[in-house]
């Protein structure tokens, strides 16, 4: 992988998280941990990186690392939750997003919106829907990161630095829902 915007960032990684377990990629920061957990979630366009070769492998079946992200078994949680919502769309809208672009209805992606912000512990979620992510504090818009990737129901997530920005006491409950959600779907971080 090669970053184009920066000085070029060689990655040579080898490694099996396995199904239904929490692995943790460690390093000094710049050292390549964000690059390689955007690659795995197939988020770089072709301006910001070159893949040259490899491939992810998710239970049996391989899938090029450029295939698109919405096409992908991934939901990625980013580390700033205020610089990855869009401002000028209601919360309840961007969740909605995720699940329309995987052909879920109008409706059916509403519905399926408000029940993953109550999952995730927003409270009133059916009125906030409609509220803006400047409306919620650190540890909600976060809960909110969390419902979008957890839209699509992967079966991989990837966590870059989750509760990073935020207090103890909300970083406590953010590591408790994600774990809580793991052990419940099965799903591997």
């Amino acid at each position: 992988i090669r970053v184009r915007q920066q000085a070029p960032i060689p990655l040579d990684a080898d490694f099996t998280v396995p199904g239904r377990a929490i692995t943790a990629v460690f390093g000094p920061s710049g050292s390549g941990k964000t690059t390689l957990l955007r690659t795995i979630a197939g988020l770089y366009r072709p301006a910001e990186a070159e893949i040259r070769r490899g491939d992810v492998t998710w239970t049996s079946t391989t899938r090029r690392v450029d295939v698109p992200a919405h096409r992908r078994p991934v939901g990625m949680v980013f580390q700033d939750a205020l610089a990855s919502l869009n401002p000028v769309f209601a919360v309840g809208w961007q969740i909605s997003e995720r699940l329309r672009v995987q052909g879920m209805s109008r409706t059916s992606a509403r519905q399926k919106a408000v029940q993953l912000m109550q999952q995730i512990g927003i409270p009133d979620a059916e009125r906030r829907y409609g509220a803006f992510p400047h409306q919620f504090s650190g540890g909600m818009r976060q809960r909110i990161m969390i419902a979008i990737a957890l839209a699509s129901d992967p079966s991989l997530l990837v966590c870059d630095e989750p509760t990073t920005a935020l207090d103890v006491t909300i970083q406590a409950q953010i590591l408790d829902l994600l774990r809580r959600y793991q052990r419940e779907s099965h799903t591997a971080m």
